[in-house]
């Protein structure tokens, strides 16, 4: 499913290119609305001196119906699972290689991206889609 993705960017190094900021972009938003549709799915890169961050949005369905808060152990899951999945997505696809890295005051090295998932009541979620 994503193996395209992966074959143009293999593409891209093989030959010693370098992919820009817009089309790094681009790619990541096509493969992610590959697995959680491209409604659901907000790539946006920062500008200035952030230029180089994606800020990475997935919208999904909350997995039960009421009000809950941010602690609720069901909605923690299904955003746990989101992220790592979007992280899966990301290296499988060789994407991660065009994230810069910057490294903590611990000296662990990062990736400029955040990774949100937006989490929407079943009923609204399906009327947003409609």
């Amino acid at each position: 499913m994503l193996e395209d993705i992966e074959a143009a960017v293999k593409a891209r190094e093989f030959k010693g290119e370098r992919l820009s900021v817009a089309e790094r972009n681009r790619l990541i938003k096509r493969a992610l609305a590959r697995v959680f549709g491209r409604e659901n799915v907000r790539v946006r890169g920062s500008r200035g001196t952030a230029y180089g961050w994606v800020k990475i949005t997935v919208r999904r369905p909350k997995p039960h119906e009421g009000e809950c808060d941010w602690t609720c152990e069901r909605c923690e899951r299904v955003r746990r699972e989101t992220e790592n999945r979007v992280w899966d997505i990301l290296s499988r696809t060789r994407l991660i290689n065009y994230l810069y890295t910057y490294y903590t005051d611990m000296g662990e090295p990062r990736k400029e991206c955040t990774v949100v998932v937006d989490l929407r009541g079943t009923d609204r979620f399906r009327a947003l889609e409609g």
